[in-house]
């Protein structure tokens, strides 16, 4: 924080423009904060980007699969109303996993799809 005269002015720096790091800013612009948000690479959006590669374009995918309301506490944070700004729809399949050998899993939202996957795969892992 730097104090010129009778203005304080304040400053951050966000490294990491993923979904953490742009939160991050968001809520520092909500309280205020003049920031910059810097990554290594060239847009936002950190392992929820893509790249592209002979026309077809792959999603890195985060790891986690981000549920609404962690949005939703983010956007009050700013002052928003999540639903205001954004439109969710549902997605089914979530994505689909490729091996190398041709074999596929295939995340669903139907719970009873979900179980019949992996049980497909992995009889022993249906009760965990």
């Amino acid at each position: 924080m730097t104090t010129d005269n009778h203005t304080d002015s304040h400053e951050a720096i966000v490294i990491g423009a993923g979904l953490g790091g742009l939160a991050a800013a968001m809520r520092l612009g909500a309280k205020g904060y003049a920031g910059t948000v810097l990554d290594r690479l060239d847009k936002p959006g950190g392992r929820g980007s893509s790249v592209t590669q002979d026309g077809h374009r792959f999603d890195l995918g985060p790891t986690i699969i981000t549920v609404p309301q962690g949005y939703e506490s983010l956007w009050a944070a700013c002052g928003r109303e999540f639903y205001s700004d954004i439109n969710l729809r549902p997605m089914d399949p979530f994505y689909e996993v490729r091996w190398q050998d041709g074999a596929t899993f295939t995340a669903r939202q139907d719970e009873d799809a979900m179980l019949a996957e992996v049980a497909r795969l992995s009889p022993a892992d249906v009760p965990g």
